[in-house]
């Protein structure tokens, strides 16, 4: 398993899917979503200095962090890369302050 890097929104756009990292930021237009079973989850964008980049989420890691996901707040969010069509998305495994 290869280690959790620190990106910032600007250095991750040419890095392969699948890549993990760590991105620091704010959060902002956090949006609640759900499921067809009714559990939650949120699409965000992190900004920072240099950027943004958009996070997913989902309900597992919903579950364990809910009260970081807010407009505003300052977190650190893991996961891994995903291209959704033109549209560069970070997983997330953790967020933490």
């Amino acid at each position: 398993m290869t280690a959790v890097q620190s990106w910032l929104p600007a250095n991750v756009a040419g890095e392969p899917d699948g890549t993990r990292v760590g991105v620091p930021g704010t959060l902002t237009g956090v949006t609640v979503q759900e499921t067809k079973q009714g559990r939650r989850w949120v699409e965000a964008v992190v900004a920072t200095g240099d950027g943004s980049i958009r996070v997913q989420v989902y309900a597992e890691v919903f579950d364990a962090c809910a009260g970081l996901l807010v407009d505003g707040s300052a977190v650190t969010v893991t996961g891994v890369l995903d291209r959704r069509g033109p549209a560069l998305v970070v997983m997330t495994r953790d967020v933490a302050r």
